[in-house]
């Protein structure tokens, strides 16, 4: 259920507590019935956790279940058991971030030229292509200065990417990408389609080799599960 459900960008201060470890960390995407982790610790798929989220002056607390887990990189968990006040607590967060989305131009509709209302769009109608939890490096330059900077991936897709870093960039702005993964380099150019200030940044691909496209859809694969939901 928790794959099916729409995962929204979310940064916010974590710890994930199981029988012998406390690990501070951080939330980088929230569903309504779970959400994924930046954890360095790996956890076998199936043992169960408890989860605190950080958001402003609310933390949110909850059991749950690891789905799968990258060493080093990340996990994905589903939550269990939710109070009534943390599942309200929860919904608001949401809500937020929906409409944070819905401000934001989607890639496809960016790169097709078409002008997107304010809060026209649902974050389904948005996302042609599914996103994925990839965590990697990448290395974005401007192409207009010259300067460059480093930043962690967080999801990817055939059209674009999320990235976290502080030094975020304005809509509009193009760039050059590259991430690395699997002793692989993925390049391509790409404009900035979304922003939020000191935290992250959404990307549009917009030029992309035939062969950074089959490295593209090989890493997808494996992050995806499966051809069927590219």
């Amino acid at each position: 259920m928790a794959d099916r459900t729409p995962r929204f960008p979310f940064s916010a201060s974590a710890e994930v507590a199981s029988d012998d470890s406390v690990e501070v960390t951080r939330v980088t995407e929230l569903s309504r019935h779970g959400c994924y982790l930046e954890t360095t610790k790996h956890r076998t798929a199936g043992t169960r956790v408890t989860v605190k989220i950080m958001n402003k002056d609310q933390i949110f607390k909850a059991t749950a279940t690891v789905l799968y887990s990258r060493p080093t990189m990340g996990m994905a968990v589903a939550f269990r058991e939710v109070k009534p006040l943390f599942r309200s607590m929860l919904k608001d967060w949401l809500q937020e971030s929906l409409n944070q989305q819905n401000q934001k131009p989607s890639i496809d509709n960016l790169k097709q030229g078409k002008s997107i209302a304010s809060g026209a769009l649902t974050i389904q109608k948005t996302r042609c292509s599914p996103r994925f939890p990839f965590i990697a490096i990448a290395e974005i330059a401007y192409r207009d200065s010259g300067g460059q900077l480093s930043c962690q991936v967080a999801t990817l897709s055939l059209h674009g990417c999320y990235v976290e870093t502080s030094n975020t960039l304005p809509i509009g702005r193009e760039v050059s990408i590259k991430i690395f993964a699997e002793s692989e380099c993925f390049a391509a150019t790409a404009k900035v389609v979304y922003e939020l200030p000191n935290s992250a940044m959404g990307l549009a691909f917009e030029e992309v080799s035939l062969k950074s496209g089959a490295i593209l859809r090989q890493w997808l694969l494996k992050a995806s599960g499966g051809p069927d939901r590219l």
